[in-house]
């Protein structure tokens, strides 16, 4: 199990750009931002194929991360407000913005 999200998500990036040797590294990192980085600096640019799958595999480390926890997955369904995450990254979460809640990506499956 990967202590973040992030941290799955880059990992299975780098293995879809054929980056093994590089991802293995990162399971041993902590900071977030530092992930993210070596993950930027392994694959300078993106396959295509990536950019077709890369929803779906991070779909797929929420459902993971929903289901393992019943507490929080009550929590949320219970929720009748919209929940993204602040973080810097304006893709996936707001950046820190809730003006932007509408239009980062994961909106779409809230």
């Amino acid at each position: 199990m990967f202590e973040s999200s992030e941290k799955e998500f880059q990992f299975c990036k780098l293995i879809h750009h054929d980056k093994v040797s590089e991802a293995e590294p990162l399971l041993d990192l902590e900071s977030t931002i530092e992930i993210k980085q070596e993950a930027k600096k392994a694959i300078p640019e993106m396959h295509a194929s990536w950019l077709e799958v890369d929803e779906q595999v991070m779909l797929e480390i929420c459902r993971k991360k929903f289901k393992a926890c019943v507490h929080v997955r009550n929590a949320l369904m219970e929720s009748r407000s919209k929940i993204a995450e602040a973080t810097f990254d304006k893709w996936w979460g707001t950046g820190f913005d809730v003006d932007h809640m509408l239009e980062c990506q994961m909106v779409k499956y809230i």
